[in-house]
């Protein structure tokens, strides 16, 4: 048993540690920015070309490179990464564990969102800042990152009666919402991420998750 944990954990921990580099640099050379243009709405919502807001730049979207896909990536990423670190470890998901899963998701975040900012200072492209510097794009990124990434403590305090824990993922998950310039999509990507990981997780890992 324990050495199919571990597997597993591995497993986890490829597939999760893959995801968070891979979105880190796509946000950094701006790979998916088209992405985001395809999606109905979003584009003016979030300044895009066309859209007038603050992160347009008339050809793209802002600084970073951040699509709708990268929220669902970092919160997965994250999620993964612990999940596969505990089985690894032959331990269960602790609830107090899962609430360092924000906290890597959030960082991955904020570095795809500042390596993305240097290279386009770099390349001498104008840089659309939205409130407290960040563009509309890097804050949808973070918001849709923290719902993804507080699905695992809302789910791992209801398994194991925490309620502390369950509190601070809802608390956690609103207020991302609340922060987004799109807080329909930012909830969607961010559910679907977390919730995507958790799955996964599950399923290589079983016992770490049952109550």
């Amino acid at each position: 048993m324990r050495f199919t944990r571990r597997v597993g954990g591995v497993l986890s921990i490829g597939i999760g540690g893959s995801l968070a580099i891979a979105a880190v640099v796509l946000a950094g050379i701006g790979t998916l920015d088209g992405v985001l243009t395809a999606v109905p709405g979003v584009t003016a919502a979030l300044g895009g070309p066309g859209g007038g807001g603050t992160g347009g730049t008339g050809g793209g979207v802002g600084t970073g490179g951040h699509s709708v896909l990268h929220p669902a990536a970092y919160a997965a990423g994250a999620t993964l990464l612990v999940a596969g670190t505990a089985a690894v470890r032959d331990r269960t998901i602790d609830p107090r564990t899962t609430l360092v899963i924000p906290a890597i998701g959030l960082g991955l975040a904020l570095i795809g969102g500042v390596l993305g900012g240097t290279l386009t200072a770099v390349t001498g492209d104008p840089v659309g800042a939205g409130v407290g510097g960040l563009t509309p794009e890097s804050t949808f990124a973070i918001a849709g990152t923290a719902v993804g990434t507080a699905v695992a403590p809302v789910v791992v305090g209801a398994l194991r009666e925490h309620t502390i824990v369950l509190l601070a993922g809802f608390v956690v998950a609103i207020a991302a919402v609340a922060a987004s310039p799109t807080p329909v999509l930012a909830a969607a990507v961010g559910l679907g991420g977390g919730t995507g990981a958790i799955a996964v997780a599950w399923r290589l890992d079983p016992d770490g998750w049952r109550p």
